[in-house]
């Protein structure tokens, strides 16, 4: 046998009885991408095995602890910039090297060790055979990224498992275990991971000495002959409209594969290009792929912040309530043991419900055992005195957003710490700079504005003040990676970095309902545009106090950027005691469901309260001026 393949990301070893293992091992990386090399690679590779009459048969492997985890995502800004015809053939290009590998002259078996996504998935796909370590898993995730799989997953998935269930894990973009895929037909065998190899090879040499493969390919390759489960089509056709006109990959991705189900698999593979080319220079595509990217930057940072500071042993919470006990389970359910600190016992019990509930939800769902949840609810420990903060490395400030209080319970908490502890007060707009005024180690002292519900929300602000070391905001920022959030380092200013961004969209809202307005009108045309919620409805979910209370501060703080009247609607709402769902009326009305959650309704006094700070009463605005504004 003369298969002797050596690239930078490729490489062949000659097995018994014709065998060839293509194993993917990325130079000068700890994963294996699809990049426009590696792709090249595995094009030349193809090429000497489909000419060598002593192969037998072809096994894929990894050299990583994952299988394949996409493409590189850092090509797609320069190809997506383009017209999409040059698009279209660039993707036509790559994917038939996919096709290459599913016509090969001999069978194929693809060893799925660890996770497989995107591109990676598809390769595996294009095998005739996949066997899956146990704990690995495997996705398509271009969805959340404007696209759709372009080197045919959109057309070999389908071919393999039930139709919908092939759409359904497309719109998910969610990682789906080595079980459910041998379950519904995706791969063939699930293994331990060091027998993996060994394994492939016997099945391949089995598949060689039947000739099994054939039939089987030529089923996959002609003209799917799949019914469809009418009912399911119709649901995941209305999930996938609620994206919204701006995010068109996920309807496109359901008419796909419908109007496909029984084309000839190339000419599937061409319509997919299309789609592909068209989604991929959309706007929505080029904005999602760089935010990926940002993303990815603001991990990286992270990390580097990690090797530069000292874990977090023992943290502390100082104010309890609903986000006091959200960052306490945080905390704890990541392994960071913490103590809940309140004043009031009301308010301990408060925080210890809502860790209680969240660790419930968990085992319910079958994500978590009881005996998990109840060793990580005994590792949060409540108390209403200070006897055991000498111990702590690291406490989170989260009482009432009030400057002059916070100065004086920062002010009384760091004597009763180690020196060294990182004092991190929990503040969405107040002066960092001017609570460590009132300090004697303000160098020792940060903001660490976590966002609502905490163990959901992604990002975690650092702000460091003009005192503040880098060493204090090196140790919160790996506090917060090891919360499993993504923490920004961000300067002290009014705002911050996050709600400066969202105070132009709330001054917005309020010059429109100023200007006449109607707040129901406005939500609808913005969750009609794609919002989750419409800004009214927003304001309630945050609270009119928190809101009109951050309004003014940040348009104070840039009054060249941003004028409101000194009564807006923000205000009018908070004066008048209608906070939003905190207490059941703000722009709109709530009454609990069957389930304990806010149900919204029509409020008609809103209006007519509104209407009081209307100088030239309501009128009609049209969707594009709302939008704009």
């Amino acid at each position: 046998m003369s298969i002797n393949f050596q690239g930078k990301s490729l490489r062949s070893t000659v097995h018994d009885q014709g065998i060839v293992e293509l194993c993917f091992d990325r130079q000068d990386s700890a994963v294996n991408t699809l990049d426009n090399a590696t792709l090249d690679e595995l094009q030349q590779a193809l090429q000497l095995i489909k000419h060598d009459a002593t192969v037998k048969g072809v096994v894929l492997t990894s050299a990583k602890e994952s299988f394949i985890v996409g493409a590189n995502i850092y090509e797609f800004p320069a190809l997506f910039a383009g017209e999409p015809d040059i698009l279209a053939a660039h993707n036509r290009e790559k994917s038939a090297i996919i096709t290459a590998l599913e016509d090969l002259p001999v069978p194929s078996v693809a060893v799925v060790n660890g996770l497989a996504l995107g591109g990676g998935f598809e390769l595996a796909l294009a095998a005739d055979y996949r066997i899956m370590a146990q704990d690995a898993r495997a996705g398509l995730p271009e969805v959340g990224l404007g696209i759709l799989p372009g080197f045919g997953g959109t057309v070999r998935l389908p071919r393999l498992v039930a139709t919908t269930q092939a759409i359904d894990w497309i719109l998910s973009g969610q990682h789906i275990t080595a079980q459910d895929l041998l379950t519904a037909g995706a791969v063939d065998a699930v293994e331990e991971r060091d027998q993996l190899t060994q394994k492939a090879v016997k099945w391949l040499q089995d598949a060689i000495d039947h000739q099994n493969w054939k039939e089987q390919r030529q089923t996959r390759q002609a003209a799917t002959m799949r019914d469809i489960d009418a009912t399911a089509l119709a649901e995941l056709k209305t999930h996938a409209s609620k994206r919204g006109t701006h995010y068109p990959a996920a309807s496109t991705v359901v008419s796909l594969i419908e109007q496909n189900v029984h084309a000839s698999r190339q000419d599937a593979l061409k319509a997919e290009n299309a789609a592909f080319a068209t989604l991929a220079t959309t706007t929505t595509a080029q904005a999602l792929v760089q935010l990926f990217i940002n993303d990815q930057a603001l991990k990286k940072n992270a990390r580097q912040y990690a090797k530069t500071a000292n874990k977090v042993e023992q943290a502390a919470v100082l104010g309890a309530g609903i986000m006091g006990g959200g960052i306490a389970y945080t905390s704890a359910v990541r392994g960071t043991p913490v103590l809940m600190k309140d004043i009031a016992q009301t308010a301990l019990d408060t925080g210890m419900g809502e860790a209680r509930k969240l660790l419930n939800k968990q085992v319910s769902s079958g994500k978590m055992s009881e005996e998990k949840a109840q060793g990580i609810l005994e590792s949060i420990e409540p108390t209403l005195d200070f006897d055991r903060f000498g111990d702590v490395d690291f406490v989170v400030e989260a009482i009432v957003e009030n400057l002059e209080i916070k100065k004086k319970v920062l002010s009384d908490l760091e004597n009763r710490v180690k020196p060294q502890t990182i004092l991190a007060s929990n503040t969405s707009s107040l002066s960092i700079a001017e609570m460590g005024q009132v300090l004697q180690r303000p160098e020792h002292f940060v903001g660490m504005h976590f966002f609502n519900p905490v163990p959901v929300m992604p990002l975690v602000e650092i702000i460091q003040g003009p005192a503040s070391s880098d060493q204090a905001a090196a140790i919160a920022a790996t506090y917060a990676v090891a919360m499993g959030k993504v923490p920004v380092v961000v300067k002290d200013c009014p705002g911050f970095l996050v709600n400066r961004i969202l105070t132009t969209q709330f001054v917005g809202f309020i010059k429109l309902i100023r200007d006449g307005a109607d707040f129901v009108e406005i939500d609808a045309v913005m969750e009609k545009f794609g919002w989750p919620m419409g800004p009214a409805y927003l304001q309630d979910v945050i609270g009119m106090d928190t809101s009109s209370h951050v309004v003014d501060v940040i348009t104070a703080g840039y009054p060249e950027r941003m004028q409101v009247d000194t009564l807006h609607v923000l205000r009018l709402m908070a004066d008048h005691q209608r906070f939003g769902q905190k207490n059941g009326v703000g722009f709109y009305r709530y009454e609990k469901d069957d389930k304990g959650r806010p149900k919204k309704l029509m409020d008609e006094d809103s209006k007519q309260l509104i209407a009081s700070i209307q100088p030239h009463g309501t009128r009609h605005f049209d969707e594009q001026e709302i939008i704009d504004r």
